[in-house]
């Protein structure tokens, strides 16, 4: 960048290593500056997307897949963090259509039913979101998170002893988890 600063990928890759060293607002920089000089990059909208919703700019993030998806249309991973932008905005119907979206090009893509399932409890469809959790604990049995998720739910709809089972397997994945620890006392 000293040499050619408006060089496309090394903007891009810096971008993405200073978001992965928690530097978000250089991310956000660096990805501007990429997509200034080249507003049709997905990987580079892709990955502004994700600082935009670390950040909490859901609106900017989500404006971000949109143009990524423009020009990838068919990708799983950009429609679960388009799901992701929209749930972060409280738009949960429209969270889950692009989840679904995500879903029926990779039917063994464990985040997006994950993120399905906490689309669905946002909507208060419990058993509906049950069965996401359980789906995203099929695919990627040692996911403490979908299976934390499962517990809640389970607790919320009065079925205490699997809560606890489930509490259980969050517990022996993740001896740490305190929230687990803690709900799992709830429920007994």
């Amino acid at each position: 960048l000293q040499t050619e600063p408006r060089h496309v990928s090394a903007l891009t890759m810096l971008g993405t290593i200073r978001a992965q060293c928690g530097n978000p607002a250089e991310a956000a920089r660096l990805f501007e500056m990429s997509l200034a000089v080249d507003p049709l990059l997905p990987n580079a909208l892709y990955n502004y997307g994700i600082v935009l919703a670390g950040l909490k700019r859901f609106e900017e993030a989500l404006a971000s897949y949109d143009r990524a998806l423009a020009l990838k249309p068919d990708n799983p991973v950009i429609l679960n963090n388009r799901g992701n932008a929209l749930a972060g905005l409280g738009r949960f119907e429209e969270a889950l259509a692009s989840y679904d979206r995500a879903i029926a090009l990779d039917r063994n893509y464990p985040d997006a039913f994950l993120n399905r399932g906490m689309a669905l409890s946002g909507l208060n469809r419990h058993e509906e979101a049950l069965a996401s959790y359980d789906r995203a604990a099929a695919i990627r049995p040692d996911d403490a998170d979908a299976l934390f998720h499962r517990a809640n739910t389970l607790a919320l709809l009065k079925r205490l002893g699997e809560a606890v089972e489930s509490y259980n397997a969050v517990i022996a994945l993740d001896p740490g988890h305190a929230p687990a620890f803690n709900n799992r006392g709830n429920a007994l």
